[in-house]
């Protein structure tokens, strides 16, 4: 079964007039378009060719989402039925006149907020409007106050507990605040709505990844190819701990090191996949503010979905610390797969350009989250060695590779038959695993400090493709006479801009469930 598809919800997700409520269906020229693109493992968009497989593959999905209607309470349940679970809370909707009036106050009352909204009062606005009715509609001037201010995140806007209630939660650690977001009630509805239609899509690809390929009768026509098909989807969803088990890739680095190019062709639980999918219903936020909701999505359902098939899932992660190394041996090894692990270096100024040259619809961050990731990828490369060395009884492969020159090289590699790491490259082993910490903290001072000037374009695009070297001159023109560490600041506010689902087909960019 072909895996390498763009699962959609039937709710028209990718494809609403944004100025319009979220639930509103699309048209069907719409769905002509959204069924046009093609989402890959990695998260890039490419056109389906030719039309009469993106018909069928459209039909597939369609039956295949079908039947899992029919498997929904006993899945949900297996899934785990209490996450991201909407608020089951009733409102009268008798309206009396007392009410009408209270509304009336409430619209002008936020009029008059918008009115002189800006960044210096985002935060203060938001607050009185979550001190609004739970049954007033209020997500389109939550909305407004993150746009006003790129630093308001979707958990801190798109939810009713006060900022004081969120604070506290977040002050006693990132769990514990996922967690909180997990329970009933706390979204605003709206939200609730398409949490719930991204973790139902993610089921379906994992369900079809999961589903053995059935054997087709030599004269099987179209139609009973599609029913076999839907047929094995549901065997595998009823008794999903009868599937068999997949191996666990670990792809290390610091972000844009290169490791979502490597897991391609891997099913992998991706947040980024989900960031895109909330950027396109919610046009004008960035990549940031989107970010903790889309962890949050991906590690309440990993942790179901690990439950469900009784298997550890490869994620499209960091894994710059070793706790969440030794969280997925442990993982693999309790389940009894082997498990696969890269460790990829990039220098920092690479990382930043890299960085610079992404659209709104790929993960973009600040200057210090990027070398928080990157300090952390050095300090911890050589404890992470000696995890794979505890674990050669599980892990079957292993290897270091380096950004030098323009291209990747070989740095260290387990050798299967005597169980060993053999260095291949020593002195590029020694800079990047025997890392000084005083050396890495100022090479990040010097990096953040670099002016992008056309010397250093000419200098960074020398050696590439032209068609490589053309956009990073694009990308980093933008920002030229400022430094790398403006730069990226600047950058990870950049939202996605208001267009058309058609443009955005265009520009390859509708979401990827």
């Amino acid at each position: 079964m072909n895996t390498n598809i763009k699962i959609s919800g039937t709710d028209g997700e990718s494809t609403i007039d944004r100025s319009k409520t979220i639930t509103q269906p699309p048209t069907s020229k719409q769905k002509s378009v959204e069924q046009s693109v093609k989402i890959d493992q990695i998260g890039k968009e490419s056109i389906h060719s030719p039309k009469s497989q993106t018909t069928k593959e459209s039909q597939l999905k369609g039956k295949i989402s079908e039947s899992l209607q029919g498997l929904k309470d006993p899945i949900t349940e297996k899934l785990g039925v209490k996450i991201l679970k909407p608020s089951t809370e009733k409102f009268d909707k008798t309206v009396s006149e007392s009410q009408l009036l209270e509304a009336k106050r409430i619209n002008e009352e936020i009029a008059a907020l918008l009115k002189n909204l800006d960044r210096s009062n985002a935060r203060e606005t938001l607050q009185k409007v979550k001190e609004f009715p739970k049954n007033y509609h209020t997500l389109q001037v939550r909305l407004a106050c993150m746009k006003a201010d790129p630093k308001i995140e979707t958990w801190e806007a798109l939810t009713y507990p006060s900022a004081k209630t969120l604070l506290e939660e977040k002050n006693k650690g990132v769990i514990s605040l996922k967690a909180f977001l997990r329970k009933p009630g706390i979204w605003l509805p709206e939200i609730d709505r398409i949490n719930l239609k991204i973790m139902e899509n993610m089921l379906i690809r994992l369900g079809r990844v999961m589903t053995d390929n059935p054997e087709f009768p030599s004269d099987a026509s179209e139609t009973r190819k599609t029913s076999m098909e839907v047929a094995a989807f549901q065997r595998t969803m009823t008794k999903p701990q009868r599937t068999k088990k997949k191996s666990v890739t670990i792809a290390r680095g610091a972000p844009s090191a290169g490791k979502t190019s490597y897991l391609q062709g891997v099913f992998a639980l991706a947040c980024d996949d989900i960031k895109v999918t909330l950027l396109n219903h919610f046009l004008g936020l960035n990549s940031q503010q989107t970010h903790f909701q889309s962890t949050a999505i991906t590690d309440s359902f990993r942790d179901g979905a690990e439950k469900m098939f009784g298997q550890a899932l490869t994620t499209d992660a960091l894994f710059v610390s070793n706790e969440a190394i030794i969280k997925k041996i442990a993982e693999a090894k309790k389940n009894k797969q082997q498990t696969r692990m890269t460790d990829i270096h990039v220098d920092l100024k690479t990382l930043c350009c890299r960085i610079l040259k992404r659209t709104p619809y790929e993960p973009i961050m600040n200057f210090k989250s990027l070398s928080d990731s990157y300090q952390q990828s050095l300090v911890n490369r050589k404890s992470s060695i000696d995890l794979v060395k505890e674990n050669l009884n599980t892990i079957n492969e292993y290897k270091i590779t380096s950004w030098k020159d323009g291209r990747f090289v070989t740095v260290a590699e387990l050798d299967p038959e005597t169980n060993k790491i053999n260095i291949i490259d020593q002195d590029e082993y020694n800079r990047i695993v025997n890392a000084n910490q005083d050396a890495i903290a100022k090479e990040i001072v010097d990096i953040g400090k670099t002016v992008i000037t056309d010397d250093f374009i000419a200098e960074f695009i020398r050696g590439m493709p032209t068609d490589a070297a053309a956009v990073f001159k694009t990308a980093l023109e933008k920002y030229k006479d400022k430094t790398l560490g403006e730069a990226l600041n600047a950058h990870s506010e950049v939202a996605i801009e208001e267009l058309s689902a058609g443009a955005r087909v265009i520009q390859k960019a509708l979401p990827s469930f």
